[in-house]
């Protein structure tokens, strides 16, 4: 009589199934963070793009990726650098770039209230709510 099923393949995608299952909703939690960040930045951009200036926000969503790809990985100091970077380009003449001020002072803001301390320097956002 032959068998439907491998019991090998079954015990196979138990093993390699289960580990991506259990980690799908810590990873899930885990930039929770970075997909609010990511979203406002969108919502930015969709505004912007009405006036033709949509495109001036894409290398704020690839720094962001960078810091989602480094999230993934478990490397958090690679998170921070990325985070800082792309606080820098907030901080860092975004008129130039295309971006209003106001817009990059509130994503700034943002990213100061939803990403995790580990993961960039708090200090930075005293000095900027001063100025």
């Amino acid at each position: 009589m032959r068998r439907l099923v491998n019991p090998i393949f079954v015990f196979a995608l138990v093993v390699c199934g289960l580990p991506v299952l259990v980690s799908s909703p810590a990873q899930a939690a885990a930039d929770e963070w970075l997909n609010a960040l990511t979203a406002m930045v969108e919502q930015h951009r969709y505004f912007a793009a009405v006036e033709g200036r949509g495109a001036a926000y894409e290398p704020y969503l690839a720094q962001l990726q960078t810091a989602r790809l480094a999230l993934s990985q478990g490397d958090t100091e690679a998170v921070y650098v990325a985070m800082n970077r792309f606080m820098d380009m907030l901080q860092q003449a975004p008129e130039a770039a295309g971006i209003p001020l106001w817009s990059a002072k509130a994503l700034f803001n943002f990213c100061g209230e939803v990403t995790p301390p580990m993961y960039h320097d708090l200090s930075r956002h005293a000095v900027h709510e001063a100025v």
